[in-house]
């Protein structure tokens, strides 16, 4: 009876996350505060430029220097996520005018409520994401022209499979990496 509980649950979970995902793989981030480390190697961050709590504030690479301007807490939201400053909740990772073409920028943003701020995180390797934007989910976080420099620009880029679209989240508040769940994996 336990087992065709848990087969039921399963098959609700699978149906809720093909209707809303379709052709993308549902990850869930539990809620806490999180690094975002470029997966090209293990140096260089997502970071707000100088620690700057204002609209339009960029989000560029920066190497580790143990921030708040490089933490990130996750919100769950529709299901994707948010990703609020850690140095103020109010301001999130917001695509530029939610323009949706390869080069817009990537900026702080009061939060809103809008596609703009929303992101589904794709696992693509081994502890490896993508951050797909809500506004098109063909469109992604992406390291300006691959660079792997202290203030590389972070910008939405048409997915491409490249490793400057390639993300590991793990857990500002301690050793190890992240609370990521495949919800088909159960």
């Amino acid at each position: 009876m336990l087992n065709d509980y848990c087969l039921k649950v399963k098959k609700f979970v699978f149906f809720v996350a093909v209707s809303v995902l379709t052709a993308f793989k549902a990850i869930a981030i539990s809620d806490g505060t999180y690094n975002v480390w470029t997966a090209y190697e293990g140096l260089y961050l997502l970071d707000v430029n100088n620690s700057r709590m204002a609209n339009g504030t960029n989000i560029h690479l920066w190497e580790q220097n143990g921030t708040k301007a490089q933490e990130w807490v996750v919100e769950n939201r529709d299901g994707g996520i948010v990703l609020h400053s850690a140095i103020d909740y109010n301001y999130v990772i917001d695509v530029d005018h939610s323009q949706v073409v390869s080069g817009t920028n990537i900026q702080l943003w009061q939060a809103n409520g809008t596609n703009a701020q929303l992101w589904y995180p794709e696992a693509v390797g081994n502890k490896t994401y993508i951050l797909r934007s809500a506004l098109n989910r063909d469109y992604v976080l992406d390291l300006s022209g691959s660079r792997l420099d202290s203030g590389t620009n972070i910008q939405l880029w048409l997915y491409n499979g490249t490793d400057a679209q390639k993300w590991i989240i793990s857990s500002a508040d301690g050793p190890g990496f992240f609370d990521i769940f495949d919800l088909f994996d159960f």
